[in-house]
């Protein structure tokens, strides 16, 4: 069956102003990927669709940030469905999971890989025979990926990247933006390496504050509001770095 893609509204991190959510299976039994929205006027308008196309049968969730789960109460109260999620994303929304469920695990004809990172208990869902991917929160079709630690890992996210990378899929679904093409990995592989180059350039023997580093590293590429952001991205290399050897971390801050 085809996949369909509705997407809705969502308080999420710009330049994305919507989650895409994805619609599976048959019409017998549909799969809702990620019912983002938290706005009723979304909820609305999504539920119209999702009744043309058919029955919810399951309410699957990629992970638990809350421009990715916004709706799942709207969804369950409308439709009756099961909500389907890894067990450490389960541990981490307010509502009840049903199903737990884990890496290889069958959802019609998707399988399921745990791709941590981003967040512990992130799903993609595969098609083999089709080369379909949908990637969640593992890349993005607008801006990048925040890292946030702790659950923010650099290391397992480039493991991840890596491993989705080496199934070549033909397509490449993101909860933001529009599809994209398999090399996304290998450029946002090579985006996060140049990433801890720079900021390994910029350590020396004076303690630097993670802030003080995204001055150095970003300047004037990106506005002063997004600095704290930005500090946490800059921090989930440092730790790499720091796992390393080639940083160390101190109350005052930062030191090659």
């Amino acid at each position: 069956m085809p996949l369909r893609c509705l997407p809705v509204r969502t308080p999420t991190l710009p330049p994305a102003t919507h989650t895409n959510c994805y619609v599976l299976g048959p019409s017998e039994a549909l799969v809702v990927v990620d019912p983002a929205s938290p706005w009723e006027e979304e909820q609305q308008a999504l539920w119209a669709q999702i009744q043309e196309l058919g029955q919810v049968a399951s309410i699957f969730l990629t992970h638990h940030h809350p421009d990715h789960v916004g709706g799942v109460e709207d969804m369950v109260a409308r439709s009756g469905a099961p909500v389907l999620a890894h067990p450490m994303t389960a541990e981490r929304v307010s509502f009840p999971v049903d199903r737990l469920v884990h890496e290889g695990d069958r959802l019609a004809d998707w399988t399921l890989l745990h791709t941590p990172g981003h967040a512990t208990g992130h799903l993609c869902l595969w098609r083999e025979e089709s080369g379909e991917l949908i990637a969640g929160d593992m890349v993005a079709g607008d801006g990048t990926i925040v890292l946030e630690p702790p659950e923010g890992d650099l290391a397992h996210y480039l493991a991840s990247l890596e491993r989705l990378s080496k199934l070549e899929p033909q397509a490449v679904y993101p909860a933001h933006g529009p599809k994209l093409k398999a090399e996304v990995f290998a450029r946002y592989i090579a985006h996060r390496h140049a990433r801890t180059v720079q900021i390994k350039a910029a350590l020396n023997a004076q303690s630097q504050s993670e802030l003080e580093l995204v001055a150095q590293v970003y300047g004037e590429t990106i506005p002063k509001f997004v600095y704290p952001l930005a500090a946490r991205q800059v921090r989930c290399h440092l730790i790499w770095l720091q796992a390393e050897g080639q940083a160390s971390a101190s109350e005052k801050g930062w030191t090659a």
